[in-house]
């Protein structure tokens, strides 16, 4: 019984475990503290829900940026940053530079063929 606990926890609270666990605290104390300081600022220049709107857009980004970054350096010790980001921001460019008709003419393309 013994053995079977101690090879749980050895497995659930290893060196990755425990740095995504803080990294994602970390993660929400910087999400939270960005929102609230955006909200703050941003409540001079627009109305209450839209300084709401934006600074949660800009929290969430600064978070998950924050933690992607982490969680490829020193939760998984990635040497590959770089690398991977740009091939992501390349996609995301591609996609949105799409015309949405050519989108649209290759899903009927896609049905007529597997009709």
């Amino acid at each position: 019984m013994n053995d079977k606990i101690n090879n749980l926890i050895k497995k659930f609270l290893n060196k990755e475990t425990i740095s995504y666990l803080i990294f994602g605290v970390l993660t929400t104390i910087i999400n939270i503290v960005v929102f609230w300081f955006a909200e703050r600022e941003l409540a001079f220049i627009m109305s209450e829900d839209a300084a709401s709107l934006v600074g949660n857009v800009i929290a969430w980004v600064i978070s998950v940026a924050f933690a992607f970054v982490t969680n490829k350096l020193f939760v998984f010790e990635s040497k590959f940053l770089l690398s991977t980001t740009f091939s992501i921001d390349s996609g995301i460019i591609t996609f949105l530079s799409e015309p949405h008709a050519n989108v649209s003419e290759s899903l009927e393309t896609l049905s007529y063929a597997t009709a």
